[in-house]
């Protein structure tokens, strides 16, 4: 797997499974079967695609995902 940080790739050899239980849940969320993000680093969320900061690639939203995504939003935006 490929980690991609400050436009770098970082060859890893471990599990999207292990990875998502490693990283801090406050900071980092499973958006796709082959994504994990920064939360900080999204720009915009648009129906079925996340625009990152910077001249990064969109990523798509994985069906299973959405819904965790729109409610951490929900909850870090309103109120």
């Amino acid at each position: 797997m490929g980690i991609y940080h400050n436009k770098k790739r970082t060859l890893a050899y471990v599990s999207m499974k292990d990875l998502e239980t490693q990283l801090p849940a406050e900071k980092f969320l499973r958006v796709h079967k082959s994504y994990i993000v920064a939360l900080q680093r999204i720009a915009r969320v648009d129906a079925n695609e996340i625009q990152m900061a910077g001249n990064e690639p969109r990523i798509a939203i994985g069906e299973i995902y959405r819904n965790k995504l729109w409610e951490r939003i929900r909850d870090h935006t309103i109120g």
